[in-house]
C-alpha cells in the first residue's frame, strides 16, 4: 500500500513540476578561495573572514598535470602539507524549489565538505575528529584521480540567500606525489535522474522527505493564502479607517470653522456692544453735565433772588422788583432739577446716592452733591463754583464729610468715593 502512495506521489511530481529539472549552482572550474597553511579551527563557518585568502580557478593540485592552479605543498618534498582548504560563496533564491542537491567532487586523496559551517559528507576519510593532520584512508590510484564522486543532499542544508561551502582536501601520506580538487553543485527536480545514486532505502527515505516537504509546501501555500486574505481584509479595514479619519478630519475642520466664525461674530458683537456702551456712557455724562448746569443755574438764580429780596425794601420801583422776584421764584420752584439729577446719577452709577445715603444718613444735600462731583472727578475749583463756595471751603466741606463717614483725617476721600 505504501508503494502505491509513493508511485502516486512520483506521478504527481512529474505532472506539477516545471520543465526545468536541474540547475547548476557551482560549475567545475569555478573560482575558489584557497589556503595552503593551517587556518583557525572555525575556518568553515559562514562569517569567517577569508578576505586574505587568494582566489583562483579550479582544478587545484600538483603532480597530475591538469591543474589550473598549483598548490604549495611546502619546502620539503618528503614531508608535504597534509591538508589544503577551500571556500566559496553562492546564492540560492529558494532552497525548496528543488527536491535534491548533488555534490560532485574530484578529490585526491580524501575530502570533508561543509555547507554553512555544517559537515555534510566525507569522502575517503576516517570517522574521527578532523584536524589539519588528519590523513585520508587510502591513496587514490591513477584511474580514480579524475572521477567525480557524487553525494545527495536535501534542501534542509541550504538557506535562502547567501550560502557558504567549505572543503578540506587531505593527503594519505606526506610523501604523496600528487593532489587534486574540483567540485560541482547541482540541484534536481527529477528524482529518477538521481535514483541510480541511492539505494532502495535511500530512495524511499528521499521520497518520504519529498512527500513531507510537499505537504509542508502545500500547507505553507494555504497559510500564505490565509495571510493574503487577512492582509486584504486589513487593507480594507485600513481603507475604511482612513476614510472615517478623513470624514472626522473634514468634520473637525467644519467645526473649527464654525467656532472661529462664532468667535469672530461674538467678538464683533462685543465690539459693537462696547461701542454702544461707550456711547451711552458719553450720553449719560452729557446728560449729567446738563443736569449739573441746570442745578448750577438754579443755584445762581437763588443767589440773585436772595440779593433782590434784600434790595426789595430800598428800591424805588417796588412793583417791578416784586414781579422779577416772583418770576425767579416761580422758575426756581417749578421743577426740582436736583432730584432729577440724583435719579439719573443713580441709574448711571448703580444707585450711588441711595447707597451713600443709606450708609451715611447724616450727609446733607450739599454734601451729597459734593460727593457726586468727586465721583465725576471734577477739579476743586469747579466743585467750588458748582457749590457756590470759596475753593478753600471745599477742604472744610471734605473734612466734615470724612467726619460723618467716620474716616481718619489722613484718608483720601477721593479714593473712597471712587470705589463706592
Amino acid at each position: 500500500m505504501r508503494s502505491i502512495y509513493l508511485l502516486f506521489f512520483l506521478f504527481f511530481i512529474l505532472i506539477i513540476k516545471p520543465a526545468i529539472s536541474q540547475e547548476t549552482i557551482i560549475n567545475a572550474g569555478d573560482d575558489w578561495r584557497y589556503f595552503d597553511t593551517i587556518p583557525e579551527d572555525y575556518w568553515m563557518i559562514n562569517n569567517y573572514p577569508d578576505e586574505h585568502w587568494p582566489i583562483a580557478k579550479a582544478p587545484f593540485g600538483y603532480g597530475e598535470g591538469n591543474e589550473t592552479t598549483l598548490l604549495n605543498y611546502g619546502s620539503d618534498p618528503g614531508d608535504k602539507i597534509i591538508t589544503h582548504y577551500f571556500r566559496k560563496t553562492f546564492e540560492i533564491d529558494d532552497p525548496n524549489k528543488f527536491f535534491v542537491y548533488v555534490i560532485k567532487i574530484r578529490r585526491d586523496d580524501g575530502a570533508v565538505i561543509y555547507i554553512n559551517g555544517r559537515e555534510v559528507c566525507r569522502s575517503n576519510m576516517p570517522d574521527l575528529p578532523i584536524t589539519h593532520e588528519t590523513r585520508a584512508l587510502t591513496t587514490v590510484s591513477d584511474e580514480e584521480e579524475t572521477i567525480f564522486y557524487e553525494y545527495i543532499l536535501s534542501p534542509n542544508y541550504f538557506t535562502k540567500g547567501t550560502n557558504h561551502i567549505s572543503v578540506s582536501i587531505h593527503q594519505s601520506r606526506p610523501t604523496t606525489s600528487d593532489c587534486g580538487f574540483d567540485l560541482e553543485l547541482i540541484r534536481h527536480n527529477d528524482l529518477f535522474s538521481v535514483n541510480h545514486l541511492m539505494t532502495g532505502q535511500e530512495t524511499e527515505q528521499m521520497l518520504n522527505k519529498s512527500f513531507s516537504l510537499l505537504s509542508i509546501q502545500l500547507e505553507l501555500e494555504n497559510k500564505n493564502n490565509e495571510i493574503k486574505h487577512l492582509q486584504l481584509r486589513n487593507d480594507n479595514l485600513r481603507n475604511y479607517a482612513l476614510f472615517i479619519a478623513f470624514l472626522c478630519f473634514v468634520f473637525l475642520l467644519i467645526v473649527f470653522y464654525l467656532i472661529i466664525r462664532n468667535i469672530k461674530t461674538a467678538h464683533q458683537h462685543n465690539t459693537n456692544l462696547q461701542e454702544v456702551k461707550n456711547e451711552l456712557q458719553q450720553k449719560n455724562k452729557d446728560i449729567i453735565n446738563y443736569a449739573i448746569n441746570m442745578v448750577q443755574q438754579k443755584q445762581f438764580l437763588k443767589v440773585i433772588k436772595d440779593e433782590l429780596g434784600s434790595l426789595y425794601n430800598s428800591h424805588k420801583n417796588i412793583n417791578e422788583l416784586d414781579r422779577m422776584v416772583s418770576k425767579i421764584a416761580y422758575h426756581d420752584d417749578h421743577e426740582d432739577e436736583w432730584e432729577r439729577l440724583k435719579a439719573h446719577f443713580d441709574a448711571v452709577h448703580s444707585g450711588f446716592f441711595s447707597r451713600l445715603k443709606e450708609k451715611f444718613p447724616t450727609l446733607t444735600q450739599s454734601e451729597l452733591q459734593h460727593c457726586s462731583y468727586i465721583k465725576l472727578q471734577l477739579p476743586t475749583k469747579e466743585i467750588a463754583r458748582m457749590l457756590n463756595i470759596d475753593p478753600k471751603s471745599v477742604q472744610a466741606s471734605r473734612y466734615r464729610i470724612k467726619k460723618k463717614m467716620e474716616l481718619p483725617l489722613e484718608t483720601n476721600l477721593k479714593e473712597i468715593i471712587e470705589k463706592f
